[in-house]
């Protein structure tokens, strides 16, 4: 079980591009604030009723078949280009393979903004009709699963694909307005990344919003940068990791991926993707970090962790206090280095004092074991073994040893988000 600080953020000031937002929402929104180690800044993404030109969705090699049958059970699939698209583009795309097609070439298909809502129809009404196969077809549920049917509506976040039943028209009953939130960051030189970091809103006093889609938050690496579109990272990027999911209570939801069973990457081109297919017209990224390991380099570990604990600093229900005030409840961890070997107290203890109180890191109390896959991150962000914190306190050092070989001190940390 060895301890791990993750202090400077590698990606700050290194933002190069990002899906589109509005400075509106909040005042000075921007894709920078998943930089900002402050508590309560974040980034909202997406745009509270769009325009359908501010509208986004993407096509790739995991969602991009339409499986249509007609009345007299023919089938036929339809392949939507790979790309990112508009509302009104993905149906252009759409329209263009029903016109190429045996059974539907009369259909079309349209996007309104104002109601985020696809349609694919018969604008006569005199050609037969279609039923989509978002569960039977070939690339449905029940087959490939990768067709376009989660995106453009027909399944919730946490719902099964179903087939339509035969029509001509087909509206799918949830809204969609843009699926997918990135930002590229491009170093100025390489660095040995060990960890990336992320957190995004999807919980409110307790309870995940299952409304909001959070079952896939990636980062992709690479050599060369491969521009804004995420089927190019899909198919080209050397590094792809997925983010853990959120811890289970609210308190913690720090998100952690790491490569190749903690390895370090020092590729300089990096794109967070969070691919969320639900009917939230904006999305909210609080954190999004990169870091280098600082640890012991020898598997000096923390014997003994007295203290650690969540703090709660809300006033109590009482018969002269109604309403009590609640506050934010956040875990604290006093950390005791015992007799390590200077050189490796220096790098990590004193290391953790140089980087100061007025900036975040991340602390994992036993990295290796999250690395090498034998504890989830999710379980322990939970138990308050896994945070993103600030330095609060730390003693003088002891020097043990005739050679003051070895240095003992503490350090206190508190959670910051």
């Amino acid at each position: 079980m060895q301890t791990a600080f993750f202090l400077d953020d590698e990606f700050r000031d290194n933002i190069k591009s990002s899906s589109i937002y509005d400075s509106v929402p909040s005042s000075n929104n921007s894709s920078d604030n998943v930089s900002d180690p402050r508590p309560r800044i974040a980034w909202i993404s997406g745009i509270l009723n769009p325009l359908a030109t501010q509208t986004r969705f993407e096509v790739d090699s995991n969602n991009r078949y339409i499986d249509i049958e007609d009345s007299g059970a023919n089938t036929e699939t339809l392949t939507i280009p790979r790309g990112a698209y508009t509302g009104p583009g993905v149906a252009a795309a759409i329209t263009a393979q029903l016109a190429a097609s045996t059974y539907a070439s009369a259909w079309l298909a349209g996007y309104n903004v104002t109601a985020g809502k696809f349609q694919i129809y018969d604008p006569t009404f005199a050609a037969p009709t279609i039923k989509l196969l978002w569960q039977t077809g070939p690339n449905g549920s029940d087959g490939t699963n990768k067709s376009l049917g989660r995106e453009l509506g027909w399944v919730a976040p946490e719902g099964e694909s179903t087939d339509t039943a035969l029509s001509d028209s087909h509206i799918p009953p949830y809204e969609r307005y843009n699926t997918h939130t990135f930002v590229r960051f491009e170093l100025p030189e390489a660095k040995d990344l060990r960890a990336w970091m992320c957190e995004v809103a999807n919980q409110e006093v307790g309870t995940q919003d299952a409304t909001i889609d959070v079952s896939y938050i990636k980062m992709y690496g690479n050599a060369l940068n491969l521009g804004p579109i995420l089927n190019n990272w899909q198919l080209n990027a050397s590094v792809d990791i997925t983010f853990s999911p959120g811890g289970y209570f609210s308190e913690n939801q720090i998100r952690l991926a790491y490569y190749n069973s903690g390895a370090a990457s020092t590729v300089r081109n990096w794109y967070f993707s969070w691919r969320h297919q639900d009917s939230h017209q904006t999305h909210v990224v609080k954190l999004c970090k990169a870091f280098k390991r600082t640890w012991s380099d020898t598997g000096r570990t923390l014997t003994t962790l007295k203290g650690q604990g969540m703090l709660n600093t809300g006033q109590s229900l009482g018969i002269d206090n109604y309403y009590p005030v609640q506050r934010l409840r956040r875990w604290v961890a006093p950390l005791a280095f015992d007799a390590w070997p200077a050189a490796e107290y220096r790098t990590v203890v004193q290391g953790v004092v140089h980087h100061g109180r007025q900036d975040g890191f991340m602390w994992a109390l036993r990295w290796d074991d999250i690395a090498d896959g034998t504890v989830d991150a999710e379980d322990d962000a939970d138990e308050g073994f896994l945070l993103w914190a600030t330095l609060q306190d730390y003693s003088l050092d002891t020097y043990v040893g005739e050679s003051a070989d070895y240095i003992s001190g503490e350090i206190k940390i508190e959670q910051l988000r």
